[in-house]
């Protein structure tokens, strides 16, 4: 993998960590419209690659879903109550963002899991940057690990028992449910981009994740 190739691994990295982390604002729905995010989203995947075609279809979502945005200023609005309805609540939200409760028999969150990947981090000597006191293991938190990671060669293993141990396990089924459940197509894309994202990087490093009862 090249530097130029890293580089773009990180900077999509990046922009799906703030996506999932952080509810939609203004000032980033502008700056993805301005930059015309689907059109110029990094290149680190070639045609051949398995996750082309996913990658594609969401740039095209994603591609629509800026169009709308910059036409009509409700729609923030609207992309504001679908990020709550996934992510926060209030309800049973309908695409749960943490590993947990998807590896726990009673769906909790801070499970066993949760304590080997807060352990994990600190052997790595990561530290996350938390908006407020929370499990670690929310997908968009674990994007700035792999942020974090792709950009130094030397870590490549370390990113590779990110992938195995503590992300893949569980995140196509979370992903899945993302994009089933959006009302919108903007999480539609980003459920999509950063599955082509994980798919790239499991094919690239040659990743084989931890098998792992799911409870769905």
């Amino acid at each position: 993998m090249d530097r130029d190739t890293r580089a773009n691994l990180q900077a999509a990295a990046q922009v799906l960590h703030y996506a999932l982390y952080h509810p939609p604002t203004e000032l980033f729905l502008q700056h993805l419209t301005s930059v015309h995010a689907d059109q110029s989203w990094p290149p680190y995947c070639p045609a051949e690659s398995p996750a082309a075609a996913i990658q594609q279809e969401a740039l095209e979502q994603l591609g629509r879903a800026l169009n709308l945005v910059s036409e009509d200023p409700s729609q923030l609005a609207l992309l504001q109550r679908d990020y709550q309805a996934l992510f926060i609540g209030p309800g049973a939200l309908k695409a749960i963002p943490w590993g947990s409760p998807y590896l726990h028999e009673k769906r909790q969150l801070c499970g066993p899991s949760t304590l080997a990947l807060s352990q994990w981090l600190t052997a790595q000597g990561i530290e996350l940057n938390l908006a407020q006191n929370e499990p670690v293991d929310h997908i968009g938190l674990l994007l700035s690990v792999v942020a974090l990671l792709i950009h130094d060669p030397s870590r490549d293993d370390d990113l590779r028992a990110l992938l195995a141990q503590h992300l893949l396990p569980w995140s196509t089924p979370m992903l899945a449910g993302m994009a089933q459940q959006a009302d919108t197509e903007f999480y539609r894309a980003i459920a999509g981009l950063t599955q082509a994202l994980l798919l790239h990087l499991q094919h690239d490093l040659a990743v084989t994740p931890v098998a792992q009862r799911l409870y769905l």
